[in-house]
């Protein structure tokens, strides 16, 4: 690396200690070569920062199945977290499944809890056990416990029910109208009918159901997963005898 300082006919101060000193033929004027000591350490080669975050997780915010040892799946999604639920809390509830790696509670740019979250097992023994818990219920909301997949979407395990014409949906916004849940479900079909559980203290415990005329409706619901309801990704499953 080369600094030249061409200076005036007034002499000025180096500003830096530089070596060897070379006076250039023009009038008057000085050129100072500078050259770095010949010890400093190697620049280390730089890496794309996109290989540098797939070296630290593998496992991105849509929750892949590929674990960066190249095991088999142990990541969970877990839809349907209380707000106020505390990582001792969700702790607690798998605390039979085995070993906990890393639990990931996701919060919004307001801040707060976005009622869903990852959690890694350090064991893939333990994912069968914690699929067990799915429908749990948690500070009055019923929990849907699924193997993260590499979709936006966590990966549906639950097998349809006959002639299933309701669907159960979590993650919605404590204040949600029914008229906004009408307005977003009735994309699917005819809606006979929706029901918003509400907690001894009056206020919505974060879920609902939604109940068509058709089941070919509730097919259609399901791909509504994602979507935004008032400020939260909506989470969508058909309903259970479990949740009902």
């Amino acid at each position: 690396v080369l600094a030249v300082l061409a200076l005036s006919s007034s002499p000025i101060a180096a500003f830096a200690p530089c070596s060897p000193l070379s006076i250039a033929g023009r009038a008057g004027a000085l050129s100072r070569t500078c050259r770095l000591p010949a010890n400093l350490p190697a620049v280390p080669q730089l890496r794309p920062a996109a290989v540098l975050l797939k070296a630290v997780d593998e496992t991105d915010s849509t929750g892949v199945t590929t674990m960066p040892d190249g095991g088999p799946n142990r990541r969970m999604f877990l839809g349907g977290l209380p707000f106020k639920a505390t990582e001792e809390d969700i702790k607690e509830l798998f605390q039979d499944c085995g070993e906990i790696a890393s639990l990931d509670i996701r919060i919004g740019r307001d801040g707060r809890p976005m009622g869903y979250g990852f959690m890694t097992f350090k064991d893939a023994e333990s994912v069968p056990k914690a699929l067990e818990l799915d429908g749990a219920e948690m500070q009055g909301r019923w929990l849907k416990i699924q193997e993260a997949d590499g979709s936006k979407k966590a990966k549906r395990k639950t097998v349809k029910p006959a002639d299933c014409k309701k669907v159960f949906v979590w993650n919605i916004p404590y204040d949600v109208e029914e008229a906004s849940i009408r307005e977003l479900f009735g994309e699917c079909g005819a809606i006979k009918g929706v029901q918003i559980p509400m907690g001894d203290d009056g206020k919505i415990k974060g879920h609902a159901f939604v109940q068509y005329e058709e089941t070919e409706s509730t097919d259609k619901a399901l791909e509504l997963a994602g979507r935004v309801l008032g400020g939260r990704e909506v989470r969508v499953d058909f309903a259970t005898s479990r949740r009902q």
